[in-house]
């Protein structure tokens, strides 16, 4: 007669996994240490979100105190999506509601560790481009080009809008550059 193990706490019946632990006293095991713990309640994102926040007066900025990313945004973990996000999105899906499909959050006060609502406004992308700091140091330059570097007119046929800033780059080099590429591919 074939004996199957049970759990090592007691007054577990479930059957043996891993370690003399059923499957989940393993797993409390493997999170706190202790295979009696109970794994903590979650708080609730606004709860987490509005703790690290220095909210101001209603014109001021409102500094994000929590975790930064590397380009200066605030960010914060979100369980229901599993994994980081932006906590200027956050703060004007709390305080708004939810962000339009295919537009983008604006600051309007140009800091981006703000997180107050009445500075946050969507936007397309197009029009974040535009409104962006690095786009607006060399907007005047960009404008005042007519062609690119190889003498190519920049005209509505001939040019292509990039994802890096809103650069303009012509279509005839691009076609040129691939096709290098590809060239050298097959050698």
């Amino acid at each position: 007669m074939k004996t199957t193990r049970s759990c090592s706490v007691a007054g577990c019946d479930r059957p043996w996994s891993c370690k003399d632990y059923c499957a989940v006293h393993y797993m409390r095991v493997a999170r706190t240490g202790s295979p009696e713990a109970r794994p903590r309640k979650v708080r609730p994102l606004a709860d987490r979100f509005w703790e690290k926040v220095d909210r101001r007066g209603s014109d001021e900025c409102w500094p994000w105190l929590g975790a930064m990313m590397p380009q200066g945004y605030g960010s914060i973990w979100c369980r229901e999506r599993q994994s980081r996000v932006n906590a200027h999105r956050v703060s004007y899906e709390l305080s708004v509601g939810p962000i339009p499909p295919g537009l983008h959050i604006d600051h309007l006060c140009r800091n981006r560790a703000c997180v107050n609502p009445d500075h946050l406004e969507p936007v397309t992308n197009e029009e974040n481009t535009r409104r962006g700091e690095f786009r607006s140091k060399q907007s005047a330059w960009g404008r005042a080009r007519t062609h690119c570097k190889h003498g190519h007119e920049f005209t509505s046929a001939n040019t292509i809008i990039t994802n890096e800033f809103g650069h303009r780059a012509c279509r005839t080099c691009v076609v040129r550059r691939a096709a290098e590429y590809r060239a050298r591919i097959r050698e």
